[in-house]
């Protein structure tokens, strides 16, 4: 189950448009609905905030895009680092 303070750190590492970016994190790794078509960025909203899913593979999917996205924050805050240190 994703929390409220789940949500609002998901929201926050992954930024503005956070939805459409999940959205893209599904359809790259092959995340479809049972019937093979993929999903909205308003479904990806609800599953997020519970109002129509509770999905726990769909949330593990989210939480895997998080650490994607806060892995992919951090390199850049270094490779920003040692560009200003050079």
């Amino acid at each position: 189950m994703i929390s409220i303070s789940d949500q609002k750190k998901i929201k926050k590492e992954i930024g503005k448009n956070y939805a459409n970016k999940i959205l893209e994190y599904f359809l790259n790794n092959n995340i479809l609905k049972e019937d093979g078509t993929p999903y909205s960025d308003k479904m990806v909203r609800a599953i997020l905030t519970k109002r129509r899913y509770d999905n726990e593979k769909l949330e593990a999917v989210i939480f895997d895009c998080y650490s994607y996205y806060k892995t992919l924050n951090e390199t850049e805050k270094q490779r920003r680092k040692h560009l200003l240190q050079s």
